[in-house]
């Protein structure tokens, strides 16, 4: 249903609404990658994460005020941010004397006036604690979920219209998530969520089959059959020879469904669905294909559809899918990443086509799928201040654009209903 452009955009090298000698504009960024995905698909959702200006990274949305990303389709914007509790990440209004009254004003001021005035849709990307202060982060997270469903004051009741959704959501499924070990429910964790559900999101199951990667991929990956045996065990190299020029754009739409499924847009501070009725997105973070595994966590002990059914089962209704632009173009999956005992239909398959078979199991159970680009190189977001690398032949911006074209034309019709595009 969406791209997630890009997570968690850092300053200082990151700007919003300015650019400096050393610096590039995230929010002109956003808008040229939003505006060439909703050129080859105009359904999918574009999140745009806010900078981590007195904050963590993609945690502020100040600057939108006096300088709104603006899209060739002003419905398809949904503006994200993330809040971490002080175990995971501590900032000075947890020391704050009025703690934790003064966390309602914070969000407000930070992003959360973006809902309350209904001047934009919310997706609270990523949230959590790790509990090791108990009462602290009692408050924390039980005053956030309660902002998330939509009480921006204190008195304890909606400030929604009736038929409006609250704040969408995405949580971790482990690590300040809802998995202790990839087995073992976070019930704590899971008892706080539990006001924000919200049911699945409406659109038919689509039948189609993956191919092979396509064929005017760059000419230095090497080919592969989607059922060939892996012929070597090394890790692939952190980064790949660069290409003598761009690839060109790969082939519409590899996974063509029979089925169209619905869409969605915005409206003031909802997400709405076709018939214009409020939908709201609960959903976790997946982690893995970002990393230099190149493959979901947690499919070294259970099989993907296994995770997938339970996370069904928990009451979500999507998931989001971190992944770097070095992904896209690996052969395969780290070695010993995988359990194909577990996952015998993912053996041989490239991680990209390994996120085809995610994406269409996911749309065969009811989940929607958001895709998030957590950075270039796998394991690197940290390390990346900007959506593309200076000076780098292949991981440029053009290259940032190209990648999200092909995304959102290769799960055209399918489950997945947005981009990240940076996280």
């Amino acid at each position: 249903i969406g791209a997630d452009l890009w997570n968690d955009p850092k300053p200082p090298l990151s700007a919003w609404g300015w650019v400096g000698p050393n610096t590039r504009d995230w929010r002109i960024a956003a808008q040229t990658a939003g505006n060439a995905i909703l050129a080859v698909n105009s359904q999918w959702l574009i999140f745009v994460e806010g900078l981590g200006t007195n904050g963590w990274p993609g945690s502020d949305l100040t600057y939108v005020q006096s300088n709104p990303v603006v899209l060739s389709m002003p419905s398809q914007l949904v503006y994200s941010v993330h809040e971490l509790s002080q175990d995971a990440y501590n900032q000075t209004w947890f020391s704050d004397p009025t703690y934790p009254t003064n966390l309602r004003a914070l969000w407000r001021s930070r992003w959360g006036y973006l809902a309350e005035n209904a001047k934009s849709p919310i997706f609270v990307g990523c949230f959590g604690t790790f509990f090791v202060n108990a009462v602290k982060d009692d408050q924390w997270l039980t005053q956030l979920v309660n902002y998330m469903n939509g009480q921006f004051t204190s008195d304890g009741v909606s400030d929604l219209k009736a038929g409006q959704m609250g704040l969408s959501w995405s949580v971790g499924l482990q690590d300040i998530g809802i998995f202790l070990n990839y087995k073992t429910v976070d019930t704590k964790t899971m008892s706080y969520l539990k006001s924000s559900f919200a049911p699945l999101l409406s659109g038919p199951v689509p039948s189609y089959t993956p191919t092979s990667i396509p064929s005017s991929r760059p000419s230095f990956i090497p080919s592969l059959s989607p059922t060939a045996t892996p012929t070597f065990t090394a890790q692939p190299s952190l980064k790949p020879t660069a290409p003598s020029a761009l690839p060109t754009l790969r082939p519409t739409n590899i996974l063509n469904g029979a089925q169209i499924f619905a869409y969605y847009s915005t409206i003031g501070n909802q997400i709405i669905d076709n018939n214009g009725s409020s939908i709201r997105i609960a959903a976790v973070n997946w982690f893995g294909f970002e990393t230099k595994a190149f493959a979901l966590s947690g499919l070294k002990s259970r099989g993907y559809k296994s995770i997938i059914n339970q996370v069904l089962s928990l009451g979500f209704n999507a998931i989001r899918l971190p992944f770097s632009g070095q992904m896209l173009i690996t052969p395969l999956p780290l070695n010993g990443s995988i359990n194909f005992n577990l996952n015998p239909d993912l053996n041989g398959l490239s991680p990209l086509q390994c996120m085809d078979q995610v994406v269409k199991y996911c749309g065969a159970v009811g989940l929607r799928v958001i895709l998030d680009r957590h950075s270039s190189l796998a394991d690197n977001g940290w390390k990346e201040s900007l959506w593309f690398i200076p000076n780098d032949p292949y991981y440029t911006e053009n290259q940032f654009i190209q990648d999200w074209q092909m995304l959102a034309q290769r799960y055209a019709g399918t489950t997945v209903i947005g981009a990240d595009l940076w996280n």
